[in-house]
């Protein structure tokens, strides 16, 4: 990668971390993409199960856009390849993704935590969208991913008024799925991603993609993708292996 993303690989679980420490880690365009590059590439070589993403340091995940990058950019540039499209693109992907936020996760920052399936923090962690108060609105996924994560209102509360939203309260609406020491976290992500890599790869997958549904459809779309999922699942040798694991009480071997 380059100098302000490192990627690795322990075991079955890649690592990305944003390496801007001088910026509080702030997100430039080209960090998204390399981010976004990197889970495509683990994903077409089969190397990893699954990711995790976070920001080197205590003091904070990702602090936000590089505020000067956005002070060149025109129209054009926002509507072609702005950071909406890396970050759908990390959403989407196969592999199960866990955010490890430990300090701030602002702006853009957020929206990359955002676009994981799960967001750890530590006590210290805050969650914002502040961009209003730079005349813009939270482009890369804020505005729709906040309000079908946390609800209209409070969305609306932290992205009108700019104020952040503590790991508690962020734990409490469920933005968040567990709250882990600064020294800890990192590795509660990786034991997540195991977790999940111990399941039916393809149930994982298929999973994955009925929760998104659940946000990008009407219930009666939603509940189709899930069914049609859950049968397709009942012709696979992984359907016959779980179900038989279970039934003679040993772990499957999938």
């Amino acid at each position: 990668m380059s100098d302000d993303v490192a990627s690795e690989i322990l075991g079955r679980v890649g690592m990305i971390t944003i390496t801007r420490p001088d910026s509080l880690n702030a997100v430039t365009f080209a960090v998204v993409e390399r981010v976004a590059r990197q889970f495509e590439t683990w994903c077409s070589e089969g190397s990893v199960d699954g990711v995790v993403v976070s920001g080197t340091g205590d003091r904070a995940f990702a602090a936000g856009a590089d505020i000067a990058e956005l002070q060149g950019k025109s129209v054009a540039d926002m509507i072609d390849t702005g950071m909406q499209h890396w970050l759908t693109r990390i959403r989407e992907s196969p592999l199960p993704s866990v955010a490890a936020v430990s300090g701030f996760a602002f702006g853009g920052g957020c929206e990359l935590a955002l676009a994981c399936d799960i967001r750890l923090a530590t006590p210290t962690s805050k969650f914002g969208l502040p961009e209003l108060g730079l005349g813009i609105i939270p482009g890369a996924g804020g505005t729709q991913l906040l309000s079908r994560y946390a609800g209209i209102s409070v969305a609306s509360y932290h992205i009108l008024t700019g104020r952040p939203m503590s790991a508690e309260r962020a734990h409490q609406i469920g933005l968040v799925s567990e709250i882990h020491e600064a020294a800890a976290i990192r590795e509660a992500a990786i034991a997540l991603v195991e977790a999940m890599a111990a399941k039916g790869p393809l149930a994982l997958r298929l999973a994955k993609r009925a929760i998104r549904a659940s946000a990008d459809t009407s219930l009666a779309a939603g509940l189709e993708v899930e069914l049609l999922a859950q049968a397709a699942l009942f012709g696979t040798d992984e359907r016959a292996e779980g179900l038989a694991a279970f039934v003679e009480k040993r772990t499957p071997h999938f």
